[in-house]
């Protein structure tokens, strides 16, 4: 069953590579899907300061991962990734980790509060739902079997559901990819420490306005998604609370914000929004269904964005760089999942969580696709940092605009 809990041993994935002068790839491979995967080795062996970071737990550590979206969802793989490539660099790997991982696939819900396609369940709809209820409490009843010495929490809808309802208010858990505010969500606890994710769209406007110094008007664009809802709300907030800068000067500049979890809307939004706006800037959009009730894939969502959109695309989220977005200072399922093993490592060094801070804001990155650029015929500022996140191909694209 897709809520399974899966007990795996650990595969090395290539590491992303940061770009200084060179336009390489980052290599990246991704894990099977499935509720259990096994057979995965990695190469890596254990380093001596593992040795003396394990000493308090019997040489083993156990780790439980309970994981908001489905195994084979993009954002989730790319935050398994990070732990994964973060433990094995302290040289914590299959020799010394027992894991443990639950995924909720919550996205089986879009539609379970609401008639529209593609609309996710508020927070008191996710708390008052009896199938996502259930889920959650399968997923505290697999904690409670494993008895793990620490639990990672990733994304919203696993952080609600399932961190202030354990029974046992001393499990230390480490959450991550969190949109909402913490202590809404009740997250503020002795034995819980996190990561919480911020899109920076206001940073992603100045780098359109770098590649595109006359744009004055800006389509942010989303899914009714539950957490792209959530950084809808946060991105108005800012919006309201800080201008855009240039020079140190405020600029000023038209922001339109459009979401729809309608496969045809949005297409609808894009050929008529679209055409009164410089550019886009995708939000989100992981949870699209078209009118069969078919929900469509992000590359399936990019391609056609390539071929139809009137105008360039940016992005919030680093995957829909990869995808083939021009760029921007993203959000990163990798980094999220890295930050959480940073936190992970304060606890197994004798830290209580309550001595340290709640939890921190997680790394945008600066990301930037080069044939997306091409293909838009835009050229890359002078002034662009080098040290961005590079990639330099567009793996969804086939054909002639």
């Amino acid at each position: 069953m897709c809520y399974q809990a899966a007990f795996v041993r650990l595969w090395h994935y290539g590491h992303y590579v940061w770009l200084l002068l060179s336009l390489l790839g980052s290599g990246m491979t991704a894990c099977q899907s499935g509720a259990v995967v096994d057979n995965l080795e990695l190469s890596a062996s254990p380093l001596p300061e593992s040795e003396a970071l394990l000493s308090g737990y019997g040489g083993k550590l156990r780790l439980f991962w309970v994981n908001s979206y489905a195994p084979d969802d993009p954002w989730s793989r790319e935050i398994q990734m990070g732990i994964w490539e973060e433990l094995a660099n302290v040289g914590i790997s299959e020799n010394n980790l027992i894991w443990g991982a639950f995924h909720l696939d919550v996205m089986r819900y879009a539609n379970l509060c609401d008639d529209e396609p593609g609309v996710s369940p508020s927070v008191e709809d996710l708390l008052e739902s009896d199938p996502i209820i259930a889920v959650a409490d399968a997923a505290i009843a697999a904690i409670v079997e494993f008895q793990p010495d620490i639990v990672i929490v990733s994304d919203d809808e696993a952080a609600l559901t399932v961190i202030p309802r354990y029974p046992d208010p001393n499990m230390r858990f480490v959450y991550c990819g969190v949109n909402g505010d913490p202590e809404v969500y009740n997250l503020v606890r002795p034995s819980v420490i996190g990561v919480v994710e911020e899109m920076r769209p206001l940073q992603t406007i100045e780098m359109a306005r770098a590649f595109m110094p006359e744009a004055k008007t800006f389509l942010l664009l989303s899914d009714m998604s539950y957490t792209s809802q959530v950084s809808i709300e946060a991105i108005q907030r800012e919006l309201q609370e800080t201008s855009l800068q240039e020079d140190g000067m405020p600029v000023q500049a038209d922001v339109l914000i459009r979401s729809t979890g309608q496969w045809e809307q949005w297409q609808e939004v894009v050929h008529t929004d679209g055409l009164k706006a410089d550019c886009i800037v995708l939000i989100g959009y992981p949870v699209l269904e078209n009118q069969d009730g078919e929900r469509l894939t992000g590359e399936e969502v990019m391609a056609w964005m390539l071929l139809n959109t009137p105008v360039p695309v940016f992005a919030l989220s680093d995957l829909a760089v990869i995808d083939g977005a021009i760029g921007g200072l993203v959000v990163s399922g990798y980094n999220q999942g890295a930050m959480a093993v940073e936190r992970i490592l304060r606890i197994i060094q004798g830290t209580h969580p309550s001595a340290v801070s709640p939890y921190v804001t997680g790394h945008n990155l600066l990301s930037m696709n080069l044939a997306a650029a091409r293909f838009w015929n835009l050229q890359i500022p002078i002034t662009f940092p080098i040290a961005a996140r590079v990639y330099e191909d567009l793996p969804v694209w086939q054909g002639d605009r």
